[in-house]
């Protein structure tokens, strides 16, 4: 699973579709192609070329997801405050 950040860069090297890409630490470099790409280059020796305006993009749209998302839990909590309330 990919978390839908594959249709935003392309990989170099194919990875299995259950294998998810997030490092826990900076195991990675970063060298400028041109002015929007960039080539990440891991420590295990993969190679992903990253369009930064795409991924600052994902980012805006995960982030808006997410807030969209805490209002609705937000929601559903107080409704179920409110039930348990109730003799």
């Amino acid at each position: 699973m990919e978390l839908g950040v594959s249709r935003y860069f392309h990989r170099i090297r194919a990875r299995p579709n259950n294998q998810i890409n997030m490092p826990t630490a900076k195991n990675f470099t970063i060298e400028k192609i041109d002015a929007e790409n960039f080539k990440k280059i891991d420590t295990r020796q993969e190679i992903t070329i990253l369009n930064i305006k795409s991924l600052e993009k994902q980012k805006t749209e995960l982030e808006s997801e997410v807030a969209r998302l805490n209002k609705e839990l937000s929601e559903i909590n107080a409704i179920l405050d409110e039930y348990q309330k109730l003799p």
